[in-house]
Protein backbone atom coordinates (compact mmCIF):
# COMPACT_ATOMS: atom_id res chain seq x y z
CA UNK A 1 0.00 0.00 0.00
CA UNK A 2 1.14 3.33 -0.90
CA UNK A 3 0.96 5.87 2.10
CA UNK A 4 0.06 8.21 -0.43
CA UNK A 5 -3.36 6.35 -1.33
CA UNK A 6 -5.95 8.09 0.51
CA UNK A 7 -8.40 5.72 -0.49
CA UNK A 8 -5.74 2.61 0.86
CA UNK A 9 -5.42 5.36 4.10
CA UNK A 10 -9.01 4.90 4.59
CA UNK A 11 -8.62 1.32 5.43
CA UNK A 12 -6.62 2.20 8.52
CA UNK A 13 -9.18 4.70 10.22
CA UNK A 14 -10.51 3.14 13.57
CA UNK A 15 -13.87 1.21 13.27
CA UNK A 16 -15.28 3.38 15.91
CA UNK A 17 -16.03 6.19 13.16
CA UNK A 18 -18.75 3.74 12.00
CA UNK A 19 -20.21 3.52 15.47
CA UNK A 20 -20.74 6.60 15.53
CA UNK A 21 -23.79 9.42 14.81
CA UNK A 22 -22.77 12.52 12.47
CA UNK A 23 -22.87 15.65 14.87
CA UNK A 24 -25.28 18.22 15.15
CA UNK A 25 -24.61 21.47 12.75
CA UNK A 26 -25.60 24.85 12.03
CA UNK A 27 -28.27 24.59 9.17
CA UNK A 28 -28.38 26.95 6.17
CA UNK A 29 -32.26 27.13 5.99
CA UNK A 30 -33.28 30.74 6.85
CA UNK A 31 -35.00 29.50 9.86
CA UNK A 32 -32.61 27.25 12.48
CA UNK A 33 -34.73 25.96 15.17
CA UNK A 34 -32.34 22.66 14.91
CA UNK A 35 -28.58 24.23 16.64
CA UNK A 36 -29.09 24.74 19.91
CA UNK A 37 -26.53 28.23 20.24
CA UNK A 38 -26.58 30.95 22.44
CA UNK A 39 -28.04 34.60 21.02
CA UNK A 40 -25.41 36.19 18.94
CA UNK A 41 -26.49 39.77 19.06
CA UNK A 42 -26.47 39.85 22.81
CA UNK A 43 -22.26 38.54 23.58
CA UNK A 44 -20.78 40.98 25.90
CA UNK A 45 -18.14 41.90 23.38
CA UNK A 46 -16.89 45.38 24.80
CA UNK A 47 -16.91 43.61 27.90
CA UNK A 48 -14.71 41.02 26.61
CA UNK A 49 -12.73 43.55 24.59
CA UNK A 50 -11.37 45.10 27.97
CA UNK A 51 -10.94 41.94 29.82
CA UNK A 52 -8.58 40.63 27.38
CA UNK A 53 -6.99 44.30 26.92
CA UNK A 54 -6.10 43.80 30.71
CA UNK A 55 -5.05 40.34 30.84
CA UNK A 56 -2.31 40.78 28.32
CA UNK A 57 -1.42 44.27 29.50
CA UNK A 58 -0.55 43.03 33.28
CA UNK A 59 0.90 39.77 32.82
CA UNK A 60 0.99 38.79 29.36
CA UNK A 61 3.51 36.39 29.58
CA UNK A 62 1.56 34.15 32.25
CA UNK A 63 -1.30 34.15 30.10
CA UNK A 64 0.51 33.27 27.11
CA UNK A 65 2.16 29.92 28.41
CA UNK A 66 1.85 26.78 29.24
CA UNK A 67 -0.50 26.36 32.54
CA UNK A 68 0.19 22.84 33.09
CA UNK A 69 1.31 22.63 36.47
CA UNK A 70 -2.18 24.09 37.53
CA UNK A 71 -4.56 22.93 34.97
CA UNK A 72 -5.90 25.96 35.14
CA UNK A 73 -6.11 29.83 36.49
CA UNK A 74 -6.20 29.07 39.90
CA UNK A 75 -8.82 32.55 40.91
CA UNK A 76 -10.78 31.54 38.11
CA UNK A 77 -10.98 28.08 40.07
CA UNK A 78 -11.69 29.84 43.64
CA UNK A 79 -14.59 31.96 41.71
CA UNK A 80 -16.08 28.96 40.27
CA UNK A 81 -15.80 27.57 43.56
CA UNK A 82 -17.73 30.56 45.07
CA UNK A 83 -21.04 29.39 42.95
CA UNK A 84 -21.29 26.45 45.56
CA UNK A 85 -19.76 27.38 48.40
CA UNK A 86 -23.16 28.53 50.26
CA UNK A 87 -24.20 25.10 49.73
CA UNK A 88 -20.97 22.87 49.89
CA UNK A 89 -18.02 23.89 52.29
CA UNK A 90 -14.91 22.82 52.86
CA UNK A 91 -13.49 22.57 48.93
CA UNK A 92 -10.55 24.23 47.37
CA UNK A 93 -9.08 24.73 44.31
CA UNK A 94 -7.92 20.96 44.30
CA UNK A 95 -11.49 20.04 43.80
CA UNK A 96 -11.66 21.99 40.22
CA UNK A 97 -10.10 21.75 37.18
CA UNK A 98 -10.58 24.12 34.20
CA UNK A 99 -11.21 22.70 30.54
CA UNK A 100 -11.80 23.52 26.98
CA UNK A 101 -15.86 23.63 27.04
CA UNK A 102 -18.04 21.11 28.70
CA UNK A 103 -17.30 19.06 25.02
CA UNK A 104 -13.74 18.91 26.50
CA UNK A 105 -14.66 18.11 29.66
CA UNK A 106 -17.04 15.18 28.90
CA UNK A 107 -14.22 13.86 27.17
CA UNK A 108 -11.95 13.83 29.64
CA UNK A 109 -13.89 12.05 32.36
CA UNK A 110 -14.64 9.22 29.86
CA UNK A 111 -11.16 8.97 29.31
CA UNK A 112 -10.41 8.60 32.82
CA UNK A 113 -13.22 6.14 33.50
CA UNK A 114 -14.03 3.75 30.72
CA UNK A 115 -12.31 0.99 29.98
CA UNK A 116 -13.44 -0.88 26.28
CA UNK A 117 -16.91 -2.39 27.06
CA UNK A 118 -17.71 -0.22 30.45
CA UNK A 119 -21.79 0.38 30.79
CA UNK A 120 -22.39 4.31 30.87
CA UNK A 121 -26.48 4.48 31.58
CA UNK A 122 -27.55 7.47 29.53
CA UNK A 123 -31.25 8.91 29.37
CA UNK A 124 -33.87 8.19 26.93
CA UNK A 125 -33.50 10.45 25.82
CA UNK A 126 -29.86 12.01 26.13
CA UNK A 127 -27.97 14.52 24.55
CA UNK A 128 -26.63 13.06 21.54
CA UNK A 129 -22.82 14.47 22.15
CA UNK A 130 -22.55 12.44 25.29
CA UNK A 131 -23.10 9.20 23.10
CA UNK A 132 -20.63 10.17 20.63
CA UNK A 133 -18.27 10.66 23.57
CA UNK A 134 -18.91 7.61 25.60
CA UNK A 135 -19.28 5.33 22.51
CA UNK A 136 -15.93 7.49 21.21
CA UNK A 137 -14.31 5.85 24.45
CA UNK A 138 -15.13 2.22 23.79
CA UNK A 139 -18.39 2.81 26.46
CA UNK A 140 -21.25 0.16 25.94
CA UNK A 141 -24.61 2.78 26.65
CA UNK A 142 -27.54 1.33 28.11
CA UNK A 143 -30.86 3.39 28.13
CA UNK A 144 -32.94 4.64 31.29
CA UNK A 145 -36.19 6.39 30.74
CA UNK A 146 -37.13 9.61 31.92
CA UNK A 147 -40.24 11.03 32.77
CA UNK A 148 -41.58 14.19 33.30
CA UNK A 149 -39.35 14.41 36.34
CA UNK A 150 -36.49 14.10 34.16
CA UNK A 151 -33.69 10.49 34.59
CA UNK A 152 -35.82 8.23 36.41
CA UNK A 153 -34.53 6.81 39.79
CA UNK A 154 -36.41 4.02 39.58
CA UNK A 155 -35.02 3.28 36.30
CA UNK A 156 -31.88 3.74 37.59
CA UNK A 157 -31.93 1.33 40.23
CA UNK A 158 -33.84 -1.34 37.79
CA UNK A 159 -31.28 -0.72 35.03
CA UNK A 160 -28.00 -1.44 37.76
CA UNK A 161 -29.94 -4.48 39.06
CA UNK A 162 -30.44 -5.86 36.14
CA UNK A 163 -26.89 -5.21 34.84
CA UNK A 164 -25.34 -6.76 38.61
CA UNK A 165 -27.40 -10.31 37.60
CA UNK A 166 -25.91 -9.56 34.18
CA UNK A 167 -22.43 -9.25 35.50
CA UNK A 168 -22.19 -5.91 33.42
CA UNK A 169 -19.77 -3.37 35.04
CA UNK A 170 -21.37 -0.86 35.01
CA UNK A 171 -19.20 2.88 35.81
CA UNK A 172 -21.63 5.66 35.64
CA UNK A 173 -25.16 7.35 34.61
CA UNK A 174 -24.81 10.30 33.10
CA UNK A 175 -27.67 13.19 33.65
CA UNK A 176 -28.32 16.65 32.80
CA UNK A 177 -30.76 17.90 35.79
CA UNK A 178 -31.14 21.06 34.99
CA UNK A 179 -32.94 21.82 31.30
CA UNK A 180 -32.08 18.51 30.00
CA UNK A 181 -30.99 18.73 26.14
CA UNK A 182 -33.38 17.86 24.75
CA UNK A 183 -36.65 17.30 26.92
CA UNK A 184 -35.52 20.61 29.04
CA UNK A 185 -36.89 18.94 31.80
CA UNK A 186 -35.98 20.50 35.47
CA UNK A 187 -35.63 17.77 37.74
CA UNK A 188 -37.41 18.25 40.90
CA UNK A 189 -35.33 18.16 44.20
CA UNK A 190 -36.81 14.85 45.61
CA UNK A 191 -35.65 13.30 42.57
CA UNK A 192 -31.81 14.62 42.50
CA UNK A 193 -31.90 12.75 46.34
CA UNK A 194 -33.44 9.82 45.32
CA UNK A 195 -30.75 9.31 42.02
CA UNK A 196 -27.92 10.13 44.63
CA UNK A 197 -29.27 7.89 46.95
CA UNK A 198 -29.70 5.03 43.85
CA UNK A 199 -26.20 5.56 42.82
CA UNK A 200 -24.63 5.30 46.11
CA UNK A 201 -25.78 1.96 47.19
CA UNK A 202 -25.02 0.44 43.69
CA UNK A 203 -21.60 2.32 43.67
CA UNK A 204 -21.96 4.40 40.86
CA UNK A 205 -20.49 7.41 39.54
CA UNK A 206 -23.16 10.38 39.16
CA UNK A 207 -21.88 12.63 36.11
CA UNK A 208 -23.51 15.60 35.93
CA UNK A 209 -23.56 17.99 32.92
CA UNK A 210 -24.21 21.51 34.10
CA UNK A 211 -24.23 23.16 30.63
CA UNK A 212 -27.76 24.55 30.97
CA UNK A 213 -27.39 26.14 34.70
CA UNK A 214 -27.56 29.65 34.80
CA UNK A 215 -30.45 29.86 31.90
CA UNK A 216 -33.34 30.59 34.69
CA UNK A 217 -36.33 31.62 33.07
CA UNK A 218 -39.16 30.33 35.39
CA UNK A 219 -36.80 31.02 38.70
CA UNK A 220 -34.02 29.29 40.62
CA UNK A 221 -33.43 25.52 40.10
CA UNK A 222 -33.05 23.34 43.28
CA UNK A 223 -29.09 22.78 44.44
CA UNK A 224 -27.10 20.48 41.79
CA UNK A 225 -25.96 16.63 42.28
CA UNK A 226 -22.60 17.43 43.57
CA UNK A 227 -24.03 19.76 45.85
CA UNK A 228 -26.57 17.63 47.52
CA UNK A 229 -23.84 14.95 47.61
CA UNK A 230 -21.54 16.98 49.43
CA UNK A 231 -19.21 16.77 46.08
CA UNK A 232 -19.03 12.80 47.04
CA UNK A 233 -19.70 10.08 44.14
CA UNK A 234 -20.72 13.43 41.73
CA UNK A 235 -18.52 15.24 38.84
CA UNK A 236 -19.70 17.80 37.95
CA UNK A 237 -19.27 19.50 34.05
CA UNK A 238 -19.64 23.13 33.90
CA UNK A 239 -19.61 25.62 31.07
CA UNK A 240 -19.17 29.30 30.15
CA UNK A 241 -20.76 28.93 26.94
CA UNK A 242 -23.90 29.33 27.50
CA UNK A 243 -24.09 32.29 29.47
CA UNK A 244 -20.64 34.27 28.59
CA UNK A 245 -19.77 33.08 24.50
CA UNK A 246 -19.44 29.55 23.17
CA UNK A 247 -16.37 30.41 20.75
CA UNK A 248 -14.42 31.15 24.58
CA UNK A 249 -14.50 27.29 24.51
CA UNK A 250 -14.13 27.03 28.54
CA UNK A 251 -15.22 25.12 31.00
CA UNK A 252 -14.73 23.24 34.16
CA UNK A 253 -14.87 19.85 36.34
CA UNK A 254 -15.69 19.73 39.96
CA UNK A 255 -14.60 16.79 41.66
CA UNK A 256 -13.57 15.41 44.43
CA UNK A 257 -9.43 16.00 44.82
CA UNK A 258 -8.47 12.52 44.22
CA UNK A 259 -10.69 12.37 40.72
CA UNK A 260 -9.86 15.43 39.79
CA UNK A 261 -5.93 14.90 39.97
CA UNK A 262 -7.38 11.92 37.61
CA UNK A 263 -8.54 14.08 35.53
CA UNK A 264 -5.44 15.94 35.66
CA UNK A 265 -3.32 13.11 34.56
CA UNK A 266 -5.64 12.27 31.95
CA UNK A 267 -5.14 14.83 30.43
CA UNK A 268 -2.73 15.22 26.77
CA UNK A 269 -3.32 19.04 25.49
CA UNK A 270 -0.52 21.06 27.81
CA UNK A 271 -3.64 22.57 29.86
CA UNK A 272 -6.37 24.99 27.89
CA UNK A 273 -5.91 28.70 27.40
CA UNK A 274 -4.63 30.72 30.25
CA UNK A 275 -5.02 34.01 28.40
CA UNK A 276 -8.79 32.99 28.18
CA UNK A 277 -9.05 32.15 31.59
CA UNK A 278 -7.95 35.08 32.93
CA UNK A 279 -10.43 37.21 30.93
CA UNK A 280 -13.34 34.76 31.55
CA UNK A 281 -11.96 35.64 35.38
CA UNK A 282 -11.91 39.24 34.74
CA UNK A 283 -15.94 39.25 33.49
CA UNK A 284 -17.17 36.60 35.79
CA UNK A 285 -16.02 38.38 39.22
CA UNK A 286 -16.81 41.63 37.77
CA UNK A 287 -20.36 43.90 38.31
CA UNK A 288 -20.90 43.42 34.68
CA UNK A 289 -21.61 39.62 34.83
CA UNK A 290 -25.12 39.61 36.95
CA UNK A 291 -26.11 42.39 34.86
CA UNK A 292 -25.46 40.53 31.28
CA UNK A 293 -26.98 37.01 32.88
CA UNK A 294 -30.06 39.01 33.47
CA UNK A 295 -30.06 40.27 30.82
CA UNK A 296 -29.87 37.00 28.63
CA UNK A 297 -32.36 35.78 30.55
CA UNK A 298 -34.76 38.51 30.05
CA UNK A 299 -34.25 37.28 26.19
CA UNK A 300 -34.23 33.54 26.28
CA UNK A 301 -37.43 34.04 28.86
CA UNK A 302 -39.08 36.37 25.79
CA UNK A 303 -38.20 34.11 23.04
CA UNK A 304 -38.78 31.13 25.22
CA UNK A 305 -42.90 32.85 25.56
CA UNK A 306 -43.24 34.03 21.73
CA UNK A 307 -42.45 30.27 20.98
CA UNK A 308 -44.82 28.87 23.40
CA UNK A 309 -47.58 31.47 22.27
CA UNK A 310 -47.43 30.63 18.91
CA UNK A 311 -46.80 26.55 19.53
CA UNK A 312 -50.53 27.33 20.27
CA UNK A 313 -51.61 29.29 17.98
CA UNK A 314 -50.20 27.62 14.96
CA UNK A 315 -49.80 23.73 16.27
CA UNK A 316 -52.15 23.08 19.05
CA UNK A 317 -54.11 20.79 16.77
CA UNK A 318 -50.77 18.55 16.37
CA UNK A 319 -48.44 18.87 18.99
CA UNK A 320 -48.44 19.02 22.63
CA UNK A 321 -45.37 20.05 25.34
CA UNK A 322 -44.50 21.60 28.47
CA UNK A 323 -43.14 24.69 28.58
CA UNK A 324 -39.40 24.69 29.63
CA UNK A 325 -38.34 26.74 32.59
CA UNK A 326 -35.06 27.09 31.32
CA UNK A 327 -32.86 26.17 28.92
CA UNK A 328 -33.06 26.50 25.04
CA UNK A 329 -35.58 24.06 23.88
CA UNK A 330 -39.15 23.05 23.32
CA UNK A 331 -39.44 19.34 23.42
CA UNK A 332 -42.98 18.25 20.91
CA UNK A 333 -44.92 15.50 21.25
CA UNK A 334 -46.43 14.26 17.77
CA UNK A 335 -49.80 14.03 17.81
CA UNK A 336 -50.16 10.25 16.73
CA UNK A 337 -50.15 9.20 12.94
CA UNK A 338 -47.45 12.17 12.60
CA UNK A 339 -43.81 11.10 12.08
CA UNK A 340 -41.13 13.49 12.93
CA UNK A 341 -38.45 12.48 9.90
CA UNK A 342 -41.50 13.56 8.08
CA UNK A 343 -42.35 16.93 10.04
CA UNK A 344 -38.46 17.58 9.17
CA UNK A 345 -38.32 16.50 5.48
CA UNK A 346 -41.53 18.76 5.03
CA UNK A 347 -40.56 21.77 7.35
CA UNK A 348 -36.91 22.01 5.38
CA UNK A 349 -39.52 22.57 1.89
CA UNK A 350 -40.81 25.74 4.34
CA UNK A 351 -37.00 26.71 5.26
CA UNK A 352 -37.56 25.36 8.69
CA UNK A 353 -34.53 23.14 10.18
CA UNK A 354 -35.87 21.55 13.54
CA UNK A 355 -34.47 18.16 15.10
CA UNK A 356 -36.69 15.06 15.23
CA UNK A 357 -36.63 12.62 18.08
CA UNK A 358 -34.44 9.61 16.54
CA UNK A 359 -30.79 11.56 17.45
CA UNK A 360 -31.48 11.72 21.24
CA UNK A 361 -32.50 7.70 21.71
CA UNK A 362 -29.83 4.81 21.30
CA UNK A 363 -31.33 2.72 18.47
CA UNK A 364 -34.99 2.39 17.98
CA UNK A 365 -37.09 3.42 20.64
CA UNK A 366 -40.84 3.79 20.76
CA UNK A 367 -41.00 7.61 21.25
CA UNK A 368 -38.17 8.42 18.62
CA UNK A 369 -40.59 9.56 15.68
CA UNK A 370 -43.37 10.77 17.73
CA UNK A 371 -40.93 13.66 19.20
CA UNK A 372 -39.41 16.65 17.98
CA UNK A 373 -36.98 19.37 19.46
CA UNK A 374 -37.23 23.11 18.58
CA UNK A 375 -34.34 25.77 19.64
CA UNK A 376 -35.94 29.38 20.94
CA UNK A 377 -32.80 30.61 21.75
CA UNK A 378 -30.55 31.81 18.36
CA UNK A 379 -33.15 33.39 16.07
CA UNK A 380 -35.09 36.99 17.18
CA UNK A 381 -39.06 36.94 18.67
CA UNK A 382 -40.38 37.89 14.82
CA UNK A 383 -38.13 35.25 13.55
CA UNK A 384 -39.60 32.34 15.73
CA UNK A 385 -43.39 33.57 15.58
CA UNK A 386 -42.30 33.27 11.59
CA UNK A 387 -40.75 30.12 12.00
CA UNK A 388 -43.46 28.38 14.36
CA UNK A 389 -45.99 29.52 11.60
CA UNK A 390 -43.95 27.49 8.91
CA UNK A 391 -44.11 24.60 11.00
CA UNK A 392 -47.73 24.78 11.59
CA UNK A 393 -47.99 24.88 8.02
CA UNK A 394 -46.27 21.96 7.49
CA UNK A 395 -48.00 19.87 9.76
CA UNK A 396 -51.16 20.68 8.37
CA UNK A 397 -49.69 19.39 5.04
CA UNK A 398 -48.81 16.25 5.95
CA UNK A 399 -51.80 15.83 7.68
CA UNK A 400 -54.17 16.08 4.75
Amino acid sequence: MSVHDDDKLGLLLSNRLEQLSSPTSISSLEYDLNAGVPDSESLPLEALRRAFDEVLSVNPKQALTYDTPNFGFEPLKQAVIETVAKTLGGIDESWVSLVSGSAHGLDNIAATFVDEGDVILVGAPTYPGAIRTFTSRGAKLISVDQDEYGFSAVGLDAALTSGAAAKLKIKAAYLIPNYDNPSSTLMPLERREALIEVAKRHEILLIEDGAYAGIDLSGPPPASLFQLAQGRGVVYCGTFSKTIATGLRSGYILASPSITKALKFMRFDNASSSLVQQAIHNFFTSDEYPEHLEKIRKIYRGRRDVVTEALDKYCKSFVTFSEPQGGFFHWLTLREGLSATEVREVAALQGVAISPGRGYYLGDHVEQESRVRIVFSALDEVSLVQAIKLLGKSLEIISK
